[in-house]
């Protein structure tokens, strides 16, 4: 079995994608001192990467135990690679993926370099269920998404209509119901389309209320 030493992994929920730029100080991180290392091809990331998947046994109980940590040992875990990217893993005893982790970008050129030298593995796993992994927005842009949501919401529970005809209007020109409008600036919002600029209109907004 490969391994790779020292690196520093930033655990999170299996489906979402956090760079290691978005890492924030109240992250929980893991000092990483030794975890093996899976070579896989483009389409086993890209699948790893939008999928819940579960590993078969014999993988599972080849890396029991062997990824050793600061703190003390995590049971199942390892790095997979497509040369491309690097990505860390978490498994539960029965094989089902519950935590990944991106790299810190020099690390992640370093496990690269060193999967260069290996071959392509054997990484059984069976697909379990998609994800659209929040259409790849950063941690910034999904926390806008939410905010805007909650302001959408917020205006058309307490029938700011004045409010959402201005927000509608900075991405659609056509007439429709103040429902319809509704729905239409939910629909773009849950999509990621047009978040930004809509915020920035929300945040003007409210300061010229003050």
């Amino acid at each position: 079995m490969n391994y790779i030493y020292d690196v520093v992994l930033c655990f999170n929920k299996y489906d979402l994608n956090i760079n290691f730029y978005e890492w924030n100080s109240s992250d929980s991180f893991t000092y990483i001192e030794k975890i093996p290392l899976y070579r896989i091809t483009d389409i086993g990331m890209n699948e790893v990467s939008n999928h819940l998947i579960k590993i078969d046994k014999y993988l599972l109980d080849k890396i029991k135990n062997k990824t050793i940590c600061k703190n003390g040992i995590i049971n199942y875990s390892l790095l997979v690679t497509d040369m491309n990217r690097v990505v860390g893993l978490k498994f539960d005893k029965e094989g089902l993926l519950i935590e990944k982790s991106n790299l810190l970008i020099d690390e992640e050129d370093v496990v690269i370099e060193e999967a260069g030298l290996l071959d392509l593995d054997i990484f059984s796993y069976e697909l379990l269920d998609s994800f659209n992994n929040e259409l790849f927005l950063t941690r910034s842009e999904k926390s806008i998404k939410n905010s805007l949501l909650s302001e959408i919401n917020y205006l058309y529970d307490n029938k700011m209509f004045d409010e959402i005809n201005y927000l509608y209007y900075e991405v659609f020109s056509e007439t429709k119901s103040i429902h319809n409008k509704y729905l239409d600036l939910v629909k773009i919002i849950n999509e990621g389309n047009y978040i930004e600029e809509l915020f920035e209109v929300v945040k003007m907004t409210k300061e010229k209320s003050y």
